[in-house]
């Protein structure tokens, strides 16, 4: 049986045949030398086997990551799955970022793998890589130097591989004019943060952000301070020509490992740096305030949060319970409030939980997700925009905690899910598609028309009202 072929803007692309989809993996989108803005790649002539996967982004070791994983520096690839016999540039198009605290995670994973959602949707289904940890986020522009573009560099990878997409889907059966950009975790912030980033224009015209919103954004001050502390610990200060294991290094060195430290309203983490003030910076604004303008309003939106996403970085965190409410309210300083008003927000989980430890895990869901996924939604919509949202609840009586969703987006059926969990998958499934097809998951705008998916016993728009009237008058960057 022939191979599928396609003649990309850079050159022919040659893929497989699998499972009756045509996929093409690996395909180079960009070039980028260390801490530089990615260029497009040098064009080929002869046909480009795209039959594997691309090196994942060069990051910090991580237990969950499978062994012998190929990881470079070179890392600016996509994937791409299409309907055998597709007609070319009228089926719409999914573009997924991947997450992992914006230190790690890559797309070259069967997690991903976008055979099942190609195939019972009829999508094109695209995954991305961008850079990650220092080399994708570390805020180095005040250094000077060769460091002049080092700022939202895995933002602005991210909207290279968009313009690829424009240029290159239609040949693969997509339509450049219907693209839904979705992303989880890290991946969700990224993709919340392109109505505030101007060369991101026109690229896409729906955005799914699961367990990410118009968040995560490190103040410019605090995005230099850390940049500033990583090249500390690198000899010379060179980071241009540091190993990789030595920058990786004083990465850790710098960078919290604790989930509420990581999520406050400064960071000692990496993210997307609010860096509007500069005149070159890649945002134009804060991005919950480009939901609010009239440039968002045709953009689709739908934001979803999990109810026990704290529950996954609880389990592997052993100080993370607190002993006393005093030491809860102590963290006040990771939401920027006095002590009264801590006290005031504390006090409610401490009245609805078992324990300190399911106190700290229900308050850190809120704020760092299910808040901004509920002010995200209420913002577009005030301006006139379509906004859904939804909450994803348990099933089998199994936490809904962070990332238990995936299955659903890419239509997968683990073998280790129980009926309720494969239920509850395929419903998240019909959502994707049908927003990706027609911009409405199935479902009214707005916050008080939220959808639950799993536990029924949940009733998403009161829930997602009781947390923004309980943070009501706290800033969430």
């Amino acid at each position: 049986m022939t191979s599928p072929a396609v003649m990309t803007v850079h050159g022919p692309v040659v893929g497989t045949l699998d499972e009756g989809i045509n996929c093409f993996l690996g395909i180079p989108y960009a070039d980028a030398a260390r801490f530089a803005v990615a260029r497009s790649p040098k064009p080929w002539d002869q046909p480009l086997q795209a039959t594997r996967f691309g090196p994942g982004p060069a990051q910090f070791p991580m237990p969950w990551l499978p062994k012998n994983l190929d990881l470079s520096e070179d890392c600016l690839t996509l994937n791409v799955w299409t309907p055998r016999d597709a007609p070319e540039a009228t089926l719409p198009v999914l573009v997924w970022i991947f997450g992992g605290g914006f230190e790690g995670g890559l797309s070259g994973t069967d997690m991903f793998a976008g055979h099942a959602l190609a195939r019972a949707g009829e999508v094109v289904v695209v995954t991305i890589n961008y850079r990650v940890g220092a080399l994708g986020f570390a805020s180095l522009k005040s250094l000077g130097g060769p460091y002049g573009e080092a700022s939202n560099l895995g933002l602005t990878d991210v909207v290279l591989a968009l313009k690829w997409v424009r240029a290159n889907i239609g040949s693969f059966g997509g339509d450049p004019g219907l693209v839904t950009v979705a992303g989880g975790s890290a991946g969700g912030f990224l993709a919340g943060a392109l109505p505030a980033t101007p060369s991101a224009d026109g690229l896409y015209q729906r955005l799914a952000l699961f367990s990410g919103g118009a968040s995560r954004l490190i103040p410019a001050d605090r995005a230099d301070e850390i940049g500033a502390s990583i090249a500390g610990h690198v000899a010379g200060g060179n980071l241009i020509d540091a190993p990789l294991s030595e920058l990786f290094e004083a990465q850790r060195r710098v960078i919290a490992t604790d989930i509420g430290a990581r999520n406050g309203v400064r960071p000692q983490a990496f993210g997307v740096v609010l860096d509007d003030g500069d005149a070159n910076g890649v945002l134009k604004m804060h991005p919950l305030d480009a939901y609010r303008t009239p440039a968002a309003q045709e953009i689709d939106v739908w934001a979803a949060a999990n109810a026990d996403e704290i529950s996954l970085f609880r389990t592997f965190d052993p100080n993370f319970d607190p002993v006393t409410e005093d030491e809860l309210i102590g963290h006040r300083n990771e939401w920027g409030v006095d002590h009264e008003t801590a006290t005031a927000i504390v006090s409610p989980y401490t009245q609805e939980s078992a324990s300190m430890g399911e106190v700290r895990e229900r308050l850190l869901t809120d704020w760092i997700y299910r808040l901004p996924a509920a002010r995200l939604v209420e913002a577009h919509t005030a301006g006139g925009g379509r906004g859904y949202l939804s909450l994803i609840g348990r099933a089998d009586g199994k936490p809904a905690a962070h990332g238990c969703e995936t299955s659903g987006i890419f239509g997968r059926q683990p073998e280790n899910e129980t009926g309720p969990e494969r239920h509850r998958a395929a419903e998240i499934t019909r959502a994707v598609i049908d927003f990706v097809r027609t911009g409405n998951p199935g479902w009214h705008s707005g916050v008080d028309e939220a959808r639950t998916f799993g536990d029924s016993g949940i009733n998403a728009g009161e829930t997602y009202r009781s947390i923004l009237s309980r943070w009501a008058g706290v800033a969430r960057p």
